[in-house]
């Protein structure tokens, strides 16, 4: 009897472990995933580490850990906008992967992942966020504004 409770609860911590490496493993793809997706949409990024990329024009995409393309999985990890830059997040405020950019006036469509927040950490301009053709957001400056998850275009 005893060796029958063993022979259990050996099965039953194998198949633990086995979920939690699988889990990881399947997160660092997700992550692999989207970057590549990035770099399929937007070529001509550098790969500067396993969740970022940086193009020459200055943009930056920042996967959050256990994202997954076109889901709001990562918006576990809050991101930061850096001071004088505005970003689309995958997370409502201002949270999960990112893409940050700094040129203004300019505008950029996200197709890697669907937006659900926009922040502006510029001193000043309103950033006009849009699905197609309708403005679905100005976001002031020092702000993050929440929007309906969409894939967008941002243009300050």
């Amino acid at each position: 009897m005893h060796l029958k409770r063993l022979r259990i609860c050996v099965a039953v911590l194998a198949v633990s472990f086995w979920c939690l490496t699988s889990t990881e493993s399947v997160a660092a793809d997700d992550g692999k995933e989207m970057i590549d997706l990035a770099l399929q949409a937007r070529p001509g990024g550098t790969v500067i580490s396993p969740n970022e990329v940086v193009w020459p024009d200055g943009v930056k995409l920042v996967v959050a850990p256990d994202t997954q393309p076109n889901a709001t999985k990562g918006a576990k990890a809050t991101s930061s906008c850096a001071s004088g830059n505005y970003c689309a997040h995958a997370g409502a405020n201002g949270s999960g992967s990112r893409y940050e950019y700094s040129a203004c006036p300019a505008t950029y469509s996200v197709t890697t992942f669907q937006v659900s927040s926009v922040t502006n950490s510029r001193a000043a301009k309103n950033i006009t966020v849009k699905r197609s053709t309708t403005t679905v957001a100005s976001v002031k400056p020092g702000t993050t504004t929440n929007i309906t998850r969409a894939y967008v275009s941002l243009t300050c």
